[in-house]
């Protein structure tokens, strides 16, 4: 079983339909789609994004420090459940 599985297992039913109760805007499902399209690597957004930050706030998305100055964000197996009971 994998490690999404276990996650969406011990969440329940209610809880796989909208974790922690967060309405995802237009903007929010575009960035955890693009977070997920890049895997373990994630990307680059602007830090004062809004969306971003909320996501983090709801724990669908982690910051990753890298070199520099930049900040990578990832999606968290929370935020790709969001994301497949969304979109099956």
């Amino acid at each position: 079983m994998s490690s999404v599985e276990k996650l969406r297992a011990s969440l329940g039913p209610a809880s796989m339909r909208t974790p922690y109760g967060v309405r995802l805007t237009d903007e929010e499902i575009r960035l955890l789609k693009e977070l997920k399209g890049a895997g373990e690597r994630g990307r680059n957004f602007d830090r004062g994004s809004s969306g971003v930050q909320r996501l983090i706030r709801a724990g669908y998305v982690r910051r990753r420090p890298s070199k520099g100055t930049a900040t990578r964000y990832v999606i968290t197996d929370i935020g790709r459940i969001a994301l497949d009971n969304m979109f099956g």
